[in-house]
């Protein structure tokens, strides 16, 4: 499996726009592409005192999934234009890892 990880930052007052845009169009549009081999996503918020974080960690059954979706994502660096707005602060690029375990309801996958 890949982990795909990016960070972004916005501005408090903005935090409640990125979060439902995330939720409710960014990651709806990537299921709706029925990607073989992405079995899903986590989305992190954290709040610091003048910004507040998001880490999006994206999930790959391994390196021709992840390739195949880069390949599809059209979006200049991975982040939409309408993302691009409510973000103070973003990765340019995601990191990538290979996951060595996962470990899930008392069992290591």
């Amino acid at each position: 499996m890949i982990t795909r990880i990016r960070q972004g930052r916005t501005r408090p007052g903005q935090a409640d726009e990125y979060e439902p845009l995330l939720l409710e169009h960014v990651f709806p549009e990537i299921a709706a592409r029925a990607l073989s081999g992405w079995p899903g996503y986590e989305l992190l918020r954290r709040e610091r005192s003048h910004e507040v974080e998001f880490v999006t960690i994206m999930h790959f059954d391994d390196q021709a999934a992840l390739h195949t979706f880069d390949h599809l994502d059209g979006s200049a660096e991975g982040v939409p234009p309408e993302a691009r707005t409510l973000l103070a602060h973003f990765d340019s690029l995601s990191s990538h890892y290979r996951t060595v375990a996962v470990r899930a309801g008392g069992h290591t996958a």
